[in-house]
């Protein structure tokens, strides 16, 4: 950097601020007045998070049931007897399990890898997150706070009554900072029905198994081409035998069925970045957009990961990248752009 640039605050390099060393005060112990909503949040319709809940609960349903109807499948003569609906029953009536607290927990521990706060963490917090939840108007006891260990700025969108932070946000930004990093993790639940949420996350469990599986075995498998092509093949073969088996006799919702979890990776990440856009543009109208659109400058200058070794990662991965989150919080704060492409601003 030359000496013009350095002196260039429009040019300079962002410094993210250090983690505060006096820890806050302690949570109160009871939730005073809740503060009015601004006029941008009461505007925004609240069924619009339900309505996301229920679109995307469709797809994760319909592979959790391929899931179990392919493990099952070798244990159980489908064909024959009861046996496809007392599977089907047992897998279906297991949704009143969402009804007791204690499996949103299993589900953010086994399911998203979460871990519960420790004493240093929740004095970290303190009253930061009961700052959110009075600007959005919110009981904050309604939900619980879990630590995501991941080195990024938002962790993945949990379901019920789940607020995932990472530890990158909880250790390296400052109160303001943090404070608008809760806000966007609290979006994703502003609108939505906690309890519609949990069923979802619950029946989505085989088929977030299998892709576990398939993730795990996938290097596996590039290792040893014959194997690979063994099992491409395989596929090959049952597609183009569905094909003709459909122009022969027709086609019937489920030769169609088996092959959507090819789609998945692209279903999920354009719903994935669309999701994390909302929260982002969530979080601003509740007076916190300055705040994280300062988040996303500092990791952008400093991490310096928007390569082209990740075009592949952008185009499956459920988190847009850092660049896209800004620049769309940027046109939704109004922070217009000057004819050399810097955005002015305080950064």
């Amino acid at each position: 950097m030359t000496g013009a640039d350095s002196n260039n605050p429009e040019r300079a390099p962002i410094n993210l601020p250090q983690p505060v060393s006096q820890p806050l005060p302690a949570r109160p112990a009871t939730f005073a007045a809740r503060a009015a909503a601004p006029p941008a949040l009461a505007r925004r319709p609240r069924h619009v998070g339900a309505w996301t809940d229920a679109l995307l609960a469709g797809p994760w349903i319909v592979w959790s049931f391929l899931a179990v109807v392919f493990f099952f499948g070798w244990f159980v003569d489908f064909d024959d007897g009861p046996g496809f609906w007392i599977v089907m029953g047992v897998w279906i009536g297991s949704g009143l399990a969402t009804l007791h607290p204690a499996t949103e927990d299993l589900i953010a521990r086994y399911v998203y890898r979460l871990r519960d706060l420790n004493n240093a963490e929740h004095n970290r917090i303190g009253l930061v997150w009961y700052n959110v939840c009075a600007a959005a108007g919110v009981n904050p006891s309604a939900f619980r706070i879990w630590i995501c260990d991941a080195d990024q700025i938002t962790a993945p969108a949990t379901s019920g009554h789940t607020i995932a932070l990472t530890r990158w946000s909880l250790y390296t930004l400052d109160l303001p900072r943090l404070r608008a990093v809760l806000a966007h993790e609290l979006a994703h639940h502003l609108g939505t029905t906690p309890r519609l949420s949990a069923l979802v996350a619950w029946y989505a469990i085989p088929a977030q198994a299998a892709a576990v599986v398939i993730r795990r075995v996938w290097p596996v498998l590039r290792r040893h081409p014959v194997l690979l092509f063994a099992i491409l093949a395989f596929w090959t073969m049952a597609l183009a035998g569905l094909v003709l088996r459909g122009l022969v006799f027709g086609f019937s919702p489920m030769d169609f069925i088996w092959f959507t979890p090819l789609a998945a990776p692209f279903v999920l990440g354009i719903a994935g970045k669309a999701a994390e856009r909302y929260a982002d543009r969530q979080a601003a109208d509740l007076g916190f957009g300055p705040e994280l659109a300062d988040v996303f400058q500092g990791w952008q200058t400093q991490a310096a990961h928007d390569q082209a070794v990740y075009k592949r990662a952008r185009i499956t991965s459920a988190d847009p990248t850092v660049a896209t989150r800004l620049r769309a919080l940027e046109k939704h704060l109004g922070r217009g752009r000057t004819s050399l492409g810097t955005t002015p601003g305080r950064y």
